[in-house]
């Protein structure tokens, strides 16, 4: 069965609440502006520069689905020590949510992120996003949630999800490795490879 992200409860005051998305240029974070495109969310994004492998590849699709849907992206750029390989970065997702929240100027709304269920790294499952809620909570008294609005539904449902929405899939980004064209063995690869034959039945 299929399901469907629940819908975060809007302000009664705000006719059109803000969102904003941290935008891979990958098919999770392009479902997700697609999810609050639909609830008519006033939409932002960012895009983080953290060294990673795919850097350039990951800028260029995070643009192009940017201005498929006619929404503002910034840019910020983190410096670090380490180089970031390909497949999880140790606190990568929590120093996102926590440097969106000190950057952007939202006041009140959402920062959202595209993760889902099935994935084995800790910071992709629902006790990470309670974890960096309480520290929301701690600096905006509740004003700002920390959402993910795929978090219980699996790859192929989010994929599902945006090809229903009409996401333009050929827009987005999926290698790890960073190669103009994708590498076809790492892991995202493998399941976008999974995915994409999906649309052919």
């Amino acid at each position: 069965m299929r399901r469907t992200p629940s819908r975060p409860r809007g302000s009664t005051h705000n006719p059109k609440p803000a969102a904003v998305v941290l935008l891979s240029g990958g098919l999770d974070s392009a479902a997700c502006i697609a999810f609050y495109r639909a609830q008519a969310f006033a939409l932002d994004a960012i895009f983080f520069n953290y060294g990673q492998a795919a850097l350039d590849q990951e800028r260029k699709a995070s643009r192009r689905v940017a201005a498929h849907f006619g929404i503002g992206l910034q840019e910020i750029q983190l410096r670090g020590l380490a180089k970031k390989h390909a497949g999880e970065v140790r606190g990568r997702n929590a120093v996102f949510m926590v440097t969106a929240l000190m950057e952007h100027p939202i006041a009140q709304g959402l920062i959202v992120m595209g993760i889902h269920a099935g994935s084995p790294y800790y910071d992709c499952t629902p006790a990470f996003l309670a974890g960096v809620q309480i520290l929301f909570d701690g600096y905006t008294d509740g004003r700002i949630k920390a959402t993910a609005p795929f978090i219980r539904m699996t790859k192929e449902e989010v994929w599902r999800y945006g090809h229903n929405a009409g996401l333009a899939m050929d827009i987005t980004y999926s290698c790890e490795r960073g190669g103009k064209r994708p590498c076809g063995r790492c892991v995202s690869c493998q399941d976008r490879r999974r995915l994409d034959a999906m649309s052919h039945y």
